[in-house]
Order: C-alpha cells, then sequence, then structure tokens
C-alpha cells in the first residue's frame, strides 16, 4: 500500500494544489480505510489526465474525485468548493448532465420539455422514438392506461398492478 500512497501523493502534487504533508498523510489514511488500493490507483490514474480542470472545477471530476475532494477538504486543504455544475450552488450532486454532477433541480430542470400531447413545459415521463414525448397529466389520460379497479370497480389510472389486478391511484397500498 506504500507504493500506493506514493501514487496519490505524486498525483496530487503534481495537481498544484497547495497541500502540506501531513494534509497529504492525513487524506491517505482516511482513504485507505475506505478505499482499496485499486481504486485509489485508478483517482490518481484520474488525477493524472484531470488533475487541473477538477481541481478548477469539482463538478467535472468522477464520483471518486468528489470523494477525494470531500476528503481533502476535511483535512483542512483549501479547495475551490464543489458546486452544481449548471447553476452553480451548493448542494447534494446525484445527477450528471453533460458531464458535469448537478443539484436534484437543474437534473429536474434540463428533462423538462414541450409535451406532445397538451403543449405544456412539463417533465416527460413517456418517450416516443422520434425524440417526442408526453407528460404525467396526459400519461394518465391514456385508454391503455386506464382500467377497473379491483377495489373500487371504477374505471381509472392505474397505479399499481397488484397480483389481483389493477389498482386505481386511490385505492393503492401506501
Amino acid at each position: 500500500m506504500a507504493n500506493v500512497d506514493n501514487v496519490l501523493r505524486t498525483a496530487v502534487i503534481g495537481s498544484e494544489i497547495d497541500v502540506t504533508a501531513n494534509q497529504l498523510d492525513a487524506v491517505a489514511n482516511a482513504l485507505k480505510r475506505t478505499w482499496n488500493a485499486g481504486t485509489i490507483l485508478r483517482v490518481a490514474m484520474e488525477l493524472e489526465v484531470h488533475s487541473l480542470q477538477w481541481f478548477d472545477r469539482p463538478a467535472a471530476g468522477s464520483a471518486l474525485f468528489l470523494k477525494l475532494h470531500a476528503a481533502m477538504k476535511e483535512v483542512g486543504v483549501t479547495l475551490n468548493p464543489v458546486v452544481c455544475g449548471r447553476c452553480g450552488r451548493e448542494a447534494l450532486l446525484p445527477n450528471i448532465i453533460e458531464g458535469l454532477h448537478c443539484c436534484a433541480r437543474c437534473y429536474g430542470e434540463s428533462k423538462r420539455k414541450i409535451c406532445s400531447q397538451c403543449g405544456r413545459f412539463q417533465i416527460l415521463v413517456l418517450h416516443a422514438e422520434d425524440g417526442s414525448g408526453m407528460c404525467q397529466t396526459c400519461m394518465k389520460k391514456l385508454p391503455e392506461r386506464m382500467a377497473a379497479c379491483i377495489e373500487c370497480g371504477q374505471q381509472r389510472f392505474v397505479s399499481w398492478n397488484g397480483p389481483d389486478g389493477p389498482v386505481c391511484t386511490r385505492c393503492r397500498p401506501k
């Protein structure tokens, strides 16, 4: 594991980040507790190629880089904050759009398009091969999405196909 530490140290030092030897030791020890040697080597190889870009704009980094970034910030290394790659807000970044980590709000906005049925700007939940799509409101009105609910007997949107048959939104188990 000593060689792996050296590879990581070389990659971080090569990225021109202002980091002390004590901080590097603390980061290496933290990573060794949760990452195996292969994972550390992988992030070191990623840094060889992308370090300047990723440390400048962390949202462009890989998921492993973001964990390294967090470990480095935790030990006091001064780094650019991890912000949404679209709106610039500091938030959790669980999604990726066009290679950048982004917040849930931006991800949702990126999925909004014109519904081919009602013409409103909505999140499309049903997509056709030609690129058009349909919002949830219009999808619920499709005849093939309707059936008699086995609980109430009314012809409604099928919310759940239970073992005994279709169940509407009002009757479905919660």
